[in-house]
């Protein structure tokens, strides 16, 4: 489905990773990975993304899917589940539409439930703040999302995304551990993560899950058999 035509947007680190290792095989015929910043901050700004300009985003003529992580907002979706965005909010009530054609395709081809999503400007580390969130009819939750669709109108945009951590699920507050520009620095990091160990095993165990899948999909999306 997808051809070298097409750009897969990802968060940079791990999840990067992991479509890159399930892109490995597939060569010439793969499509361009551009790496973003978690949050997509450069994108509020129309600064370049990774060497690549909102204005070379806006002139494609093939397909963007926008690839990575998400909380979910629901007891439908558990860790390790795949979804596919119909579209997505942001928490000032604002939402934008994802390109239904490729959406249906994507649907079609891997089988996964199509969600509302929402993008937040933090990653939500609560339990009871993503019920609470969950209660605005949102399944899914992310740091992208709706960046993304805000910043590149009229393009045929899809967001496919692996849950990597449950409603009831309780996460390390991450916000110390990430910069102005969407980096992770690693000493916050990981202090974050030993001071709440129990929720820190969550992030990690789920967070290996969902990459695994994460590599999967992008491989079928591709029409690959490796």
């Amino acid at each position: 489905m997808l051809t070298p035509e097409d750009i897969i947007l990802v968060p940079r680190g791990a999840e990067h990773s992991s479509i890159r290792r399930g892109l490995r095989k597939i060569g010439d015929l793969a499509p361009q990975i551009i790496p973003i910043n978690l949050g997509a901050p450069e994108f509020l700004d129309s600064s370049s993304v990774s060497g690549q300009s909102l204005e070379f985003l806006n002139k494609l003529t093939g397909k963007i899917v926008l690839m990575g992580l998400a909380g979910s907002l629901s007891d439908r979706h558990r860790v390790g589940d795949g979804v596919i965005y119909q579209g997505c909010g942001a928490e000032t009530g604002n939402y934008w539409q994802c390109e239904p054609e490729i959406t249906a395709e994507i649907a079609q081809l891997t089988g996964y439930s199509l969600v509302k999503g929402l993008t937040s400007d933090r990653l939500i580390s609560r339990s009871e703040e993503k019920r609470r969130l969950g209660q605005g009819g949102y399944e899914v939750v992310d740091m992208e999302g709706a960046r993304i669709l805000a910043a590149l109108p009229g393009q045929k945009v899809a967001i496919v995304r692996v849950i990597s951590d449950e409603v009831t699920q309780d996460l390390p507050d991450l916000a110390p551990a990430i910069d102005n520009q969407g980096q992770l620095l690693p000493l916050p990091l990981a202090r974050q993560m030993l001071i709440r160990p129990i929720p820190a095993f969550h992030l990690i165990q789920g967070s290996l899950k969902g990459l695994s899948v994460l590599t999967q999909v992008v491989r079928k999306l591709c029409g690959s058999n490796f």
